[in-house]
């Protein structure tokens, strides 16, 4: 979702001896508020949402794009009301590419006017649907010149997510046999990419739109679901399975495909209210 540039905001003056670490500061921008439960009518776009004030470590981001993730479909809807609702109204949106426009005093590693990319913490509620969102340091990272904004900002939550089942969970290594489960998703596509970087060898399901990618990204076997019985086509044991489909029947599949000792891991939110 790209971000119009031609509007206009208010801009506060900073003080000559902070001038250096802005480009420009904000007092107030516009935001898409979350100020209830509900469907994506209950979604407001309002202007003049106070921007607050940096914290030493924080990275103020101007925001060129950013991007839907099931978790932001979800929250909107009422996941994690008990911990939210006294929260509203939230901005949702985890995900954001575009150009630093202030940094904390203690910001070392990206610097004002860079182009850069990254992910909010799952459970923030000043989230990335804003003209400027703020991040901290160590969830922003300089974009490639190869991506675009809308590219960038596509990546990261999802990219994360497939990172930390496999080198945090599952703590894969070179060698290992890994199945993901819905290979053609944002999570499931950086699962294979990391695994294949890993040096393991992988098995993926997906849609027939997503096999010749897959195979493309290093995927050993990408078996197309619909067409092929995935449980006779699919050979061997793995030692660990990430489902991102995370319905009963995928379970059962992914469960009966482990090692003895093996990993998996499933997208399915527990949702609580």
């Amino acid at each position: 979702m790209r971000i119009p540039s031609n509007c206009e905001f208010t801009r506060i003056t900073p003080s000559a001896f902070s001038y250096h670490r802005l480009k420009s500061y904000v007092s107030d921008c516009r935001a898409v508020l979350l100020p209830s439960f509900g469907g994506p009518h209950v979604l407001q776009l309002r202007s003049h949402v106070p921007v607050p004030p940096l914290k030493p470590h924080d990275v103020l981001v101007r925001a060129r794009a950013v991007s839907v993730n099931p978790l932001d479909t979800r929250m909107r809807a009422g996941y994690g009301r008990s911990i939210f609702e006294p929260l509203l109204p939230l901005i949702l949106g985890r995900d954001v590419s575009g150009e630093v426009s202030a940094v904390g005093d203690k910001v070392r590693s990206v610097s004002v006017g860079e182009q850069v990319f990254g992910a909010l913490h799952p459970t923030a509620v000043r989230g990335t649907y804003s003209d400027y969102a703020i991040l901290s340091e160590e969830e922003v990272t300089p974009k490639p010149d190869s991506l675009t904004h809308v590219e960038a900002s596509a990546i990261p939550f999802a990219a994360l997510t497939a990172w930390r089942a496999l080198k945090s969970t599952a703590r894969i290594s070179e060698g290992q046999r890994i199945l993901v489960v819905g290979g053609g998703g944002a999570v499931g596509l950086s699962a294979v990419q990391l695994a294949v970087a890993a040096g393991c060898s992988v098995a993926t399901t997906c849609g027939s739109q997503s096999v010749d990618r897959l195979l493309a990204a290093g995927a050993d076997q990408a078996v197309d679901y619909v067409a092929e019985d995935v449980e006779l086509a699919i050979k061997g044991k793995f030692d660990a399975v990430l489902d991102t489909i995370g319905v009963p029947e995928t379970e059962r599949m992914g469960i009966n495909f482990l090692k003895r000792g093996g990993h998996y891991m499933t997208l399915q939110l527990q949702l609580f209210y």
